[in-house]
């Protein structure tokens, strides 16, 4: 077994290659804590070299985990019209969905060029290389538009590929009209469980039958998604809504504040206020009270093109007359909401 630290995602091709030689490979930050005593990867797959990465998940703890090479290369899509492409993206070289994307550029004999969330560097990047595909979350592409006043070009890919977090309807909505035509790709995945469905959509929505093409029995019980796998049901972590055959994630099981004993749902709180008129991101956070125990704050931004007062006001108007009032946010945090980890939306409680 080797030990990779890669530090752009065009590393992750060198790792490949070892990997394509048969030997197992284990990747992780450079910043890393020591990990000479990681052990190497089970034989559960004799003579078939493994792939080693750490995830935090919702834990914070590192959590190791192997997958199989040739499996993993089966998740490339191969088609002429992306032979070639040079991808850009801001994921992490050692992160799951960095990975993805590298393996993507190299399996197709193409590229990759790291993204960085320094706006006026990546928008110098696009203007020279003109890639043809981005993988990103949506978070990250939102502000990246948001920020292409002064951008030498008007960059139009073939292809944007979405992941890493949920996306909200107005957030699809948004690039949807500043990318046109363009084809999206809407990816649900785990790094424990790989690619959990696929959708073509916008607005967050995905079809069942996605489910039940990869896993041979799947289940939504009080809103919580399961999957069996290895004879067990796993989950996901992931709150979602269902409907007519289709299902959305909302956000992590773990959002949830107790307001006097009384539990809301933080995830559903945050969507409803995307949903309002005039707000471009927003994240509900429990927070401490003396007489409550919890009470429930919204960070949110508002869209430039909106009048601030009339949005602040419509906001709490729109939530008051959807939510319970025990579940009325008590805090109100106009604020910019920047993204963080691995291009995804910034905890607002972090």
């Amino acid at each position: 077994m080797e030990i990779w630290r890669p530090v752009i995602l065009e590393d992750l091709f060198r790792v490949f290659e070892r990997l394509e030689h048969g030997v197992s490979v284990l990747v992780c930050n450079a910043g890393d804590k020591d990990i000479k005593d990681t052990p190497a990867p089970s034989s559960a797959s004799a003579g078939t070299p493994r792939l080693g990465l750490y995830s935090s998940g919702s834990t914070g703890e590192p959590k190791l985990f192997w997958k199989d090479w040739d499996r993993l290369k089966r998740g490339i899509s191969y088609s002429q019209r992306c032979n070639g492409w040079l991808w850009a993206s801001p994921f992490l070289p050692w992160t799951f969905a960095g990975v993805s994307v590298g393996l993507q550029a190299w399996g197709t004999g193409g590229g990759i060029l790291s993204l960085n969330a320094d706006w006026e560097e990546d928008w110098r990047k696009i203007s020279v290389y003109s890639p043809d595909a981005v993988s990103a979350t949506p978070t990250y592409l939102d502000l990246l538009i948001q920020n292409e006043a002064g951008a030498e070009c008007r960059w139009t890919p073939n292809h944007i590929t979405l992941g890493g977090e949920p996306l909200r309807p107005n957030t699809g909505r948004r690039l949807a009209r500043r990318f046109g035509s363009v084809r999206f790709l809407n990816i649900y995945a785990a790094s424990e469980l790989g690619v959990i469905a696929k959708s073509p959509r916008v607005d967050g929505w995905f079809d069942v039958t996605q489910l039940a093409a990869r896993f041979c029995r799947w289940r939504i019980e009080e809103k919580r998604l399961e999957l069996f796998r290895e004879g067990c049901w796993i989950s996901t972590g992931d709150q979602v809504d269902a409907r007519d055959g289709m299902f959305r994630v909302n956000g992590r099981i773990t959002g949830t504040a107790n307001v006097g004993g009384l539990k809301v749902d933080l995830n559903r709180v945050s969507a409803l206020a995307e949903s309002a008129r005039g707000i471009r991101r927003a994240t509900a956070v429990a927070t401490s009270d003396s007489l409550l125990g919890q009470t429930v704050r919204l960070n949110y931004e508002i869209d430039p093109e909106h009048e601030e007062g009339v949005v602040e006001s419509g906001l709490k108007e729109y939530l008051r007359a959807k939510l319970p009032k025990y579940a009325w946010p008590r805090i109100w945090s106009h604020e910019r909401v920047e993204i963080g980890n691995n291009a995804k939306r910034l905890s607002c409680d972090t």
